[in-house]
C-alpha cells in the first residue's frame, strides 16, 4: 500500500513499517515506567494529531500511540495525499483493541478542517508534523491557550508539539574517507527523493577535497535509477504529486539561475529527464560561500526534493558559520577522520540531531531521538524518553492566586535583551550556591508565608542542581546502545535569553525554580513586573542574585505597563517566556505571548504555573532552558567495530 499510495521504494516502505512497530513498543514501555513511578498523573483529554505524507505510517503511528497509551482521546487526521494508509492504521489500532470511542479518524483537506480539529476549546493538545508555515500558525493560535480538564476541572496550558522543516547540511573535512562520504550523501540526499525533513540539502566541503568529492559524487548520481517505486532497481522514487513535481523543477531552475549569476557551477541536473509519473531526477549545484549565507539564496530554502548545494569552506569556523546560518536546526552530519575536527564541530553545530560518519537521516526510536529547534520544531524528541510524559498532567499542581491586582504604571526603565552568561560553569555554580542559599534563608520573608513543605522542595531542588549541573552540561546522556555506534544526548547548548512576566506579590515555588534553573545554566533573564506588588518582591529576589555575583547584563528587571509589555513580547530574541499569574490576567496577558516577531527565530517556549511540568523532576525543568541535541557517532569502519571491548 505504501509503495502504491506514497510512492516509496520497498526499502523505504519496510523501514517505515519497522519504525511504526518500534514506536508502539517503546511508548508502551515508557508508559509502564511512568505508572511504576506512582506519580499522581492523569491524561490531558482530547489530542488532535495532524500527520504528514512523507512517513505515512511511522509518524502518524507514533504521534497517535503516545497520547493513546497515556489515556487520552485521539483525533487522527492523516495527510490528504495518503488517506488509505491512515485508514489502515486506524483499522489496525481498533483491531488491536483500542476502544472505538478513544480514537477518531477524520479524512480531508487539512486547511478546511483546522478550526474544528485543532482550535476547538475542548482540544487539550495538538501534535503536528508538516510545513513551517502551518506549524507556526497552529502554534501561534493555540500554544498560549488554556483549557479545562474534562474530568478534574483544573486549567491546563494547551500542549502544542510541532515538528517542521530543515535545511540540513553535511560538513566534509579534508581528511574524510571519500567512499564513505559519497555513500552517505547519496542516501541522505536522495532516498525517498529527498522528501524527508531530515534530508541533506547542503554539502559544506573543505576546498582541498572538493574536486575529488564532487567528481565521485556526480559520477555516482549519474548512475542512480530514477523510476517507479515498484521497480526494485529504483533509487530515486517519484515525488508525492504533480504539484510537487512542478514545484521542485521550478526551484531547480531558479537555483541554477542563481548559480549562473554568482559564477557558481551546475554539476549535474537530471530534474527534467524523462521518467514515469511524478519523478524528478537529482541535481547538484555549487555556489560561492558568500552567496550561500544570504537569506534569499536557494541554499537557505527548503526544497523538499532531490537537490543539493555544494559550498566550499577554508576553515572549520567558516563551516560552522554556514551550517548555523539557516532558520532551521534539525539535522546535520560530519564526515571526518580527525577526532579534533569532530570535537570542534560538535561543540558549535546547532541542530537537534547530529550524525558523525553516517547519513544524517534514518533516526531510530530510542537510539537517535528525533527533533530540532529554532524553526524546525518545539520538541520534545519523538522516540525519546520524555515524549509520552507530554500527554500526562500532574494532579497535584500549585493553584493560581486570586489576588486583586491592577496594572503597574510603567517605570520607563527599558529592559534590554539580556545576554547569556560568559563565565565558566564552576564560576556560575559558585554564584548560584550563594544566591540559592540566601533565597532559602530568607524564604519565609520573600514568600510572605511559612510553608515548610515548599521550603523543603526548594532545598531539594537546589541540592540536585548543585550536585548534577556540571554532569548535565558536559556529560553524555546515553541513548539506547547498539553495536558500532555511540548514541547520546548533549545539553551543552543553552537558550540564550528569556523573559519572566510576574504578577503577584507572593512568588510561586515554580517561578523560583525556573529562575534558578535558567541562571544556573547561563541563560540571560529579563523580569517584567506588571504590578507594583510583584515588582517590590522580585526586586528583592534579584538583589540577592546581584549580590551573589550575577551580572545585570545577564539578569535585569523593570516595572512595565500594558503597552510596553506588548512591545517586549514582540522581541524575537526571547526564546522562552515564563508567564506567572493566570486567573486575573488570562485574557490580557496570554493572548499576546506569541504576537509579532515572537516566532521569527524560535518556536518560543511558553512556561507557566499550569504547563504540566513537575518540580519533582529537576532535569525536565533544566531541559526547558537548553537545546537538546541527539548525537550519533559511527564507530565502525569497513564493517569492523572499533570498540576494544
Amino acid at each position: 500500500l505504501m509503495l502504491y499510495e506514497a510512492g516509496k521504494t520497498r526499502t523505504e516502505a519496510l523501514a517505515d513499517v519497522d519504525e511504526a512497530i518500534d514506536f508502539i513498543n517503546f511508548y508502551c514501555r515508557q508508559e509502564i515506567q511512568i505508572q511504576l513511578r506512582e506519580q499522581k498523573v492523569t491524561n490531558r483529554g482530547i489530542i488532535s494529531v495532524i500527520a504528514p505524507w512523507n512517513f505515512p505510517l511511522a509518524i502518524p503511528c507514533g504521534m497517535t500511540v503516545a497520547p493513546l497509551v497515556a489515556g487520552n482521546i485521539v483525533i487522527l487526521k492523516p495527510a490528504e495525499q495518503t488517506p488509505l494508509i491512515g485508514q489502515k492504521l486506524y483499522e489496525l489500532l481498533l483491531e488491536a483493541g483500542v476502544p472505538a470511542d478513544a480514537l477518531y479518524l477524520i479524512q480531508g483537506d487539512g486547511a478546511k478542517m483546522a478550526s474544528g480539529v485543532v482550535n476547538h476549546e475542548d482540544v487539550a493538545g495538538i501534535v503536528f508534523t508538516g510545513s513551517k508555515a502551518v506549524g507556526q500558525l497552529l502554534y501561534r493560535e493555540n500554544a498560549s491557550k488554556l483549557v479545562k480538564h474534562p474530568k478534574h476541572g483544573f486549567m491546563m496550558q494547551k500542549k502544542v508539539i510541532t515538528e517542521m522543516g530543515g535545511k540540513n547540511a553535511i560538513i566534509v573535512t579534508n581528511n574524510c574517507e571519500l567512499d564513505e562520504t559519497v555513500y552517505g550523501i547519496l542516501y541522505a540526499a536522495f532516498a525517498h527523493a529527498g522528501q524527508k525533513c531530515s534530508a541533506a540539502s547542503r554539502v559544506i566541503v573543505h576546498h582541498e577535497v572538493k574536486e575529488a568529492l564532487v567528481s565521485r559524487l556526480v559520477g555516482a548520481i549519474g548512475d542512480l535509477k530514477v523510476g517507479e517505486a515498484m521497480d526494485p532497481s529504483t533509487y530515486v522514487n517519484p515525488l508525492i504529486s504533480s504539484f510537487d513535481q512542478e514545484r521542485v523543477r521550478k526551484a531547480v531552475e531558479a537555483a541554477k539561475d542563481e548559480a549562473i549569476r554568482v559564477k557558481g557551477k551546475i554539476h549535474i541536473d537530471r530534474s527534467f529527464e524523462k521518467a514515469p509519473g511524478y519523478c524528478v531526477g537529482p541535481a547538484v549545484i555549487e555556489i560561492p560561500f558568500h552567496q550561500a549565507k544570504k537569506a534569499e539564496s536557494w541554499a537557505q530554502k527548503e526544497i523538499f526534493g532531490p537537490v543539493i548545494h555544494i559550498v566550499t569552506y577554508h576553515s572549520l569556523i567558516e563551516a560552522v558559520e554556514l551550517f548555523n546560518s539557516t532558520e532551521y536546526a534539525l539535522t546535520g552530519g560530519i564526515y571526518s577522520q580527525s577526532q579534533d575536527d569532530i570535537d570542534f564541530l560538535l561543540k558549535f553545530m546547532r541542530a537537534g540531531n547530529l550524525y558523525v560518519n553516517r547519513p544524517n537521516t534514518g533516526a531510530r526510536v530510542a537510539i537517535e531521538p528525533f527533533g530540532g529547534f529554532k524553526l524546525s520544531g518545539t520538541g520534545p524528541k519523538a522516540g525519546g524518553v520524555g515524549y509520552v510524559e507530554q500527554f500526562h498532567f500532574p494532579l497535584e499542581l500549585e493553584t493560581s492566586h486570586e489576588e486583586e491586582v491592577s496594572w503597574a504604571e510603567d517605570s520607563g526603565y527599558e529592559l534590554l535583551v539580556p545576554r547569556p552568561s560568559l563565565i565558566s560553569v564552576v564560576g556560575r555554580l559558585k554564584r548560584f550556591r550563594q544566591f540559592s542559599q540566601e533565597l532559602i534563608t530568607q524564604f519565609e520573608h520573600l514568600m510572605g508565608t511559612v510553608n515548610e513543605k515548599e521550603k523543603a522542595q526548594l532545598e531539594e531542588f537546589v541540592d540536585w542542581i548543585n550536585k548534577n549541573l556540571e554532569d548535565y552540561l558536559s556529560g553524555k546522556e546515553l541513548n539506547h546502545v547498539i553495536p558500532g555506534q555511540l548514541s547520546y544526548n548533549d545539553h551543552s547548548l543553552i537558550r540564550e535569553s528569556g523573559l519572566f512576566v510576574t504578577v503577584y506579590e507572593r512568588p510561586t515555588l515554580k517561578s523560583l525554580c525556573y529562575l534558578l534553573s535558567a541562571l544556573a545554566l547561563g541563560s540571560g533573564v529579563s523580569v517584567a513586573c506588571v504590578t507594583e506588588k510583584s515588582y517590590s518582591i522580585w526586586l528583592k529576589i534579584l538583589d540577592l542574585a546581584w549580590k551573589a555575583g550575577f551580572s545585570k547584563t545577564n539578569l535585569d528587571i523593570s516595572k512595565v505597563g500594558k503597552e510596553r509589555l506588548s512591545v517586549i513580547f514582540n522581541q524575537k530574541e526571547f526564546s522562552f517566556v515564563f508567564a506567572g499569574g493566570l486567573s486575573k490576567y488570562r485574557d490580557e496577558l496570554y493572548q499576546e505571548l506569541l504576537i509579532g516577531l515572537a516566532l521569527d527565530e524560535y518556536m518560543r517556549n511558553i512556561l507557566s504555573e499550569v504547563d504540566g511540568i513537575e518540580l519533582s523532576s529537576p532535569k525536565t525543568i533544566l531541559d526547558q532552558f537548553s537545546w537538546t541535541r541527539s548525537i550519533a557517532v559511527n564507530t565502525m569502519r569497513h564493517g569492523a567495530p572499533l570498540e576494544l571491548n
